[in-house]
């Protein structure tokens, strides 16, 4: 056999070999691609009475071919002075990832599929409001939403807080529309390498169809970190993904209708 015959079935050798490696290594490592798109779907009611109202809420996330994640909220709302509220909330929800969620399968590595799987949350909400006058036309608030949540299924506890500022288009001393630039931030409290491990701005309209119906949109870009699984480090130590970054455009729409008794 030549020499330069030799030297060319060498070199593809360690071509395959880099490859098979590369292959390998990406294989193990959950994947961030592009930014992605969610549409997101959600429906309240609300009964009103002196200074408690009570919520009933169903969410849900569209993916191919039918819902992701889902819940329903059950709670209510106490007014303890006229500028704070006070909430408190139990969750059931499916279709939740977490961070242990990704596993081996020997060969390879997938995410667990959760849509059956059923989760317990408890939720205790706190939201301050203060009225800005001093801004033009006088109907702009700024509220800061504190919501800590205590998952049974695995223990994990966040602190979720969005701060947002609100203008309130009124006619005739009626409510037209409520435009809302607001920022959701998402702190792990025992779990997971990164204490701010979810965050994003998001824009959102509310429109008031009639005086107890309102149709809600928002828009909204997420960056989300995730922690090494139990699997992943197991099974490999010294590596880390702990700084992959999951970026998405999320669209919600939602109908809320408000009653008063």
């Amino acid at each position: 056999m030549e020499t330069h015959e030799m030297k060319r079935i060498l070199l593809m050798g360690i071509l395959a070999l880099i490859f098979s490696v590369a292959s390998v290594s990406a294989d193990h490592v959950p994947s961030t691609p592009a930014d992605g798109f969610e549409i997101q779907g959600h429906s309240r009611f609300f009964l009103y009475r002196d200074d408690l109202s009570t919520m009933v809420e169903y969410a849900g996330r569209f993916e191919d071919p039918g819902l992701g994640y889902r819940s329903l909220t059950l709670g209510g709302y106490y007014r303890l002075h006229k500028n704070v509220k006070a909430g408190a909330f139990y969750r059931l929800q499916s279709g939740a990832q977490h961070d242990d969620d990704w596993v081996t399968t020997n060969p390879g590595w997938e995410w667990t599929d959760t849509s059956e799987r059923l989760e317990h949350v408890a939720m205790f909400d706190l939201t301050p409001r203060f009225l800005l006058d001093f801004l033009p036309g006088g109907n702009w608030v700024f509220a800061v939403k504190s919501r800590y949540e205590y998952n049974f299924f695995d223990g994990q506890q966040v602190l979720f807080v969005r701060p947002g500022l609100t203008w309130f288009w009124i006619v005739d001393r009626r409510p037209v529309m409520n435009v809302s630039a607001q920022y959701a931030t998402y702190f792990s409290l025992n779990f997971g390498d990164k204490v701010w491990y979810r965050h994003g701005p998001y824009l959102n309209l509310l429109y008031h169809v009639l005086p107890w119906l309102q149709l809600d949109a928002s828009v909204a870009y997420q960056a989300a970190y995730w922690s090494e699984s139990a699997d992943f480090r197991d099974s490999h130590p010294n590596e880390s993904y702990a700084n992959n970054v999951d970026r998405s455009w999320i669209l919600d729409l939602g109908v809320i209708v408000t009653l008063r008794s």
